[in-house]
């Protein structure tokens, strides 16, 4: 994990949240925009 993403307060929480959504929200945008090339 990267040491940005380590909770250590509330702001830290939510950066880790960030963190942990924001590349997940990128690899399904990537997906979803490849399947729709595809289709």
């Amino acid at each position: 994990m990267h040491p940005a993403c380590q909770p250590r307060s509330a702001d830290g929480l939510i950066r880790g949240v960030a963190c942990a959504l924001i590349p997940s929200l990128l690899a399904w945008g990537a997906i979803f925009a490849l399947v729709g090339r595809i289709v």
